[in-house]
């Protein structure tokens, strides 16, 4: 376990099992104690995504490592081993929109760990909760000397996405190297129009310079495809293994 501005972090046990996708804190924290508000998380869930995580945490110790303030779970990471990371995944991790293509890298069968979600919720943002959770996850990886490397797919750049703090940077910050890149704007086109529309309109509002983010730069750098892009990024656990 380890400490964060007051925010314990520990790897999942048998005595709370988070079985749904953590992107469930976007909508807050969790409080464990109301049992109204524990009732309706678990009513969500599916019984096979309870049996599911439990035999990951039979078979190999965790699957994921939480964050708690007291009684109120704030932040997750999800993590499996990587064959058991298929397109028919999102079905158990509660979200079955994910491209197959999206998920072509990871069919194969190899002692890595995939960083499947990773949340924190809203008011504990920028406390330094995000880096504890990836670095807590490392720490148990190579602990284990299971694993080869963690994987962490469908990156994106600090542009997109809810939290640009999680966002490429953050991971490179962390030692992963870039493996794949998966061109979204020629996959989603549609998508790729509008989420152009909402980056211009926060440049315009001065959204980015209030993040510290140089928009311009990052455009001169990668372009519109690199920006939207999404990357399969990989930290190597051991080069022996």
């Amino acid at each position: 376990m380890t400490t964060v501005n007051g925010i314990e972090i520990r790897p999942m046990g048998e005595d709370f099992v988070l079985s749904l996708c953590p992107q469930i804190l976007l909508n807050g924290p969790l409080d464990r104690d109301d049992p109204a508000a524990f009732q309706g998380f678990v009513s969500q869930c599916p019984h096979l995504n309870q049996q599911f995580f439990q035999r990951q945490i039979a078979v190999n110790g965790t699957c994921a490592i939480l964050a708690w303030d007291q009684h109120q779970l704030v932040g997750a990471v999800l993590f499996l081993p990587e064959q058991e990371v298929t397109a028919s995944i999102g079905k158990v991790i509660g979200d079955e929109s994910y491209p197959e293509e999206w998920w072509k890298s990871l069919q194969k069968k190899s002692p890595s760990l995939v960083a499947t979600c990773f949340t924190v919720a809203k008011g504990y943002r920028g406390m330094g909760i995000a880096r504890g959770l990836a670095q807590t996850m490392i720490d148990w990886a190579r602990k284990a000397k299971r694993w080869r490397a963690i994987v962490v797919p469908g990156v994106q750049t600090e542009i997109v996405g809810y939290n640009h703090r999680m966002g490429l940077p953050f991971w490179e910050r962390l030692g992963f190297k870039i493996v794949r890149v998966n061109d979204r704007a020629s996959l989603q086109p549609g998508w790729a129009a509008q989420m152009k529309n909402q980056i211009m309109r926060k440049q315009e509002m001065g959204a980015f310079m209030v993040e510290g983010i140089d928009f311009s730069l990052l455009l001169r750098k990668m372009g519109w495809d690199g920006l939207l892009a999404s990357y399969d990024m990989e930290l190597r656990l051991s080069e022996r293994q």
